[in-house]
């Protein structure tokens, strides 16, 4: 921040200079120009593979859960509703990936047949998943699920450009979800 003597009328006035810009890293600063409108295709999110050794650890992780369950309770609802959703998430878990299309303009961010606004979140953050880079879009709203969008590395520099002059860029720590999300491939 600068103060300065105006010579004329002997009031002090004051200019600030952000000067933050150069801790950020380069390719991560906004280009000054409008970007363009950026489109490319990608997958819904990074398929980790299981084989038959995982779906093994899975089970008998249900079954131990529901001995501990029966033992303190001796209630069978509670090991059969446990077994369920055991099932049910061993078939999300083996669910592949779609490609889907992906877009950013002047408009929004849009997402195969989804779009959304750029008034409908609160930051962005540019991401690693290994080598594969990925955008975490925060919502504004509480109830609301971040949205992921994977892209290929060439586009990591527009993609930000095209965010950033939208929605504020906050680089966020991996939460305790992501951690556990990798260790168990996911």
């Amino acid at each position: 921040m600068l103060m300065q003597e105006d010579q004329q009328n002997g009031e002090g006035t004051w200019a600030f200079h952000d000067d933050s810009e150069a801790s950020v890293p380069q390719s991560q600063q906004p280009a000054t120009a409008n970007p363009q409108p950026i489109s490319w295709t990608g997958s819904e999110f990074i398929s980790n593979q299981k084989n038959g050794g995982w779906y093994l650890a899975l089970t008998g992780f249900i079954v131990v859960i529901c001995a501990i369950i029966y033992f303190i309770s001796k209630d069978i609802i509670s090991i059969v509703f446990i077994a369920i959703m055991g099932v049910l998430f061993a078939i999300i878990a083996g669910r592949k990936p779609r490609e889907l299309q992906y877009s950013i303009d002047d408009q929004g961010v849009h997402v195969g047949q989804k779009s959304y606004m750029f008034t409908d979140f609160k930051s962005f953050s540019l991401n690693r998943h290994g080598a594969i880079g990925y955008v975490s879009l925060l919502p504004l709203h509480r109830f609301h699920n971040e949205l992921s969008i994977y892209f290929p590395p060439e586009n990591e520099q527009a993609i930000f450009d095209a965010l950033a002059t939208h929605i504020p860029n906050e680089q966020r720590r991996e939460t305790s979800v992501d951690k556990l999300t990798k260790l168990i491939r996911f």
